[in-house]
């Protein structure tokens, strides 16, 4: 029998805190602790190439994402096994990484999102005693707040049109609500149908921006709605008895989410009208 010791050394890919696909599609960036520590690697998506250690010096290091332009990897680096993580970016042809957040008295959530132009990363942060929605430059300078709903956030997207941002918040309960940010400085508002909030999650943006998807319960089922900004509705694209969960969009427009009934569980798979 292998020691529980023993097992707990085998090195494995990060599942918890996801991986990225660059923009243009060839090469994948995952948190693996293949030497004993948590390290960011880069992997051809073809196979082709064995995987390329991309982060070096202390702390382990979690959640790469992909700038716009794939040029850099943002992740996160938890120094003392704390979970106080901090923000670095790291230049992939420079081969050099930049803490973003030094000398930090907070913590981070590891959920951040860049903007479509690179130039800045929305973030999740304890400043204010509970996590809320900051923004900072890459190049540095000053961070301002973008959302704080006095409850804990839990993760942010920024629409790729650069207008909005989709953050989840944890709300009544154990309901969760979607808030709607927009960037010109007009007023965040909570995502609903007509004048009811929903207990909505998984937000995920259409490829122009102008939409959002995102699973709710308001017929006791988890169903996949698509929320259009420009008239505020909602339209239902999912529904039955049976839980449709984290949406996710193709470039092309099609929108992909899990759906399970009884014990069967599969990919769905739709062109929304």
């Amino acid at each position: 029998m292998i020691a529980l010791e023993q097992l707990l050394r085998v090195p494995y890919v990060d599942s918890e805190n996801g991986f990225d696909i660059s923009p243009n599609g060839a090469k994948v960036a995952f948190s693996w602790n293949l030497t004993g520590r948590w390290e960011i690697y880069e992997a051809s998506t073809d196979g082709a190439s064995a995987p390329q250690q991309i982060s070096r010096d202390t702390g382990a290091k979690f959640t790469p994402k992909y700038s716009p332009n794939g040029a850099c990897l943002a992740y996160l680096v938890d120094f003392d096994g704390s979970e106080n993580f901090h923000l670095f970016v790291h230049d992939l042809a420079a081969g050099q990484p930049v803490d973003l957040t030094p000398n930090i008295d907070f913590t981070l959530r590891p959920n951040f999102s860049w903007s479509p132009d690179g130039a800045e990363i929305a973030f999740l942060s304890s400043r204010a005693d509970h996590f809320s929605v900051y923004i900072m430059p890459v190049k540095g300078g000053e961070k301002r707040l973008a959302l704080d709903v006095g409850r804990p956030a839990w993760g942010v997207r920024w629409s790729p049109n650069g207008h909005w941002l989709a953050v989840e918040v944890e709300w009544q309960g154990q309901d969760h609500a979607v808030f709607i940010v927009p960037l010109d400085g007009s007023a965040a508002y909570q995502l609903g149908e007509g004048d009811t909030p929903l207990n909505a999650t998984h937000p995920a943006w259409s490829p122009d921006g102008q939409r959002l998807a995102f699973c709710a319960d308001p017929r006791g089922w988890y169903d996949i709605g698509i929320y259009n900004l420009e008239c505020r509705t909602v339209e239902w694209v999912s529904g039955g008895n049976s839980d449709d969960t984290s949406p996710a969009w193709a470039a092309a427009g099609r929108l992909a989410y899990i759906h399970r009934r009884g014990a069967l569980t599969w990919l769905a798979v739709q062109q929304p009208g």
